[in-house]
């Protein structure tokens, strides 16, 4: 792995502790399994995009091309929605819980990108 996505690994894993604890202390263990899909989702998604930056593999339709790994990429996004709604008693704070999970990572692209330049 690259050190631009270790470091974002750790920080997003920082935010997640603290939504972890926030949580915790609150009682929504929904968006406590929520948020832990979500992180995970997106650590395999990160992961994802580490090991595809070269080499996309295209899904061709015609014209129109799509990089294969883009693709199997938001359909797993798609499917850890569904899997928290199913798996959670509140499917709404579960897929709370995996939107916060998930959107941490953009959190720290925005907050701390510029540093690691």
């Amino acid at each position: 792995m690259s050190l631009a996505i270790r470091k974002l690994n750790t920080y997003a894993l920082l935010f997640a502790v603290g939504e972890f604890v926030l949580f915790t202390l609150l009682n929504l263990w929904d968006g406590v399994i929520g948020l832990l899909i979500g992180t995970l989702g997106m650590l395999l998604g990160i992961t994802f995009i580490d090991k595809s930056y070269k080499n996309y593999g295209i899904i061709s339709f015609g014209k129109k091309k799509i990089p294969k790994l883009y693709v199997l990429r938001y359909l797993l996004y798609a499917s850890l929605f569904l899997l928290s709604a199913i798996v959670t008693a509140e499917p709404a704070l579960g897929i709370i819980g995996t939107f916060l999970g998930m959107i941490n990572f953009k959190v720290v692209i925005f907050l701390f990108a510029w540093r690691w330049q």
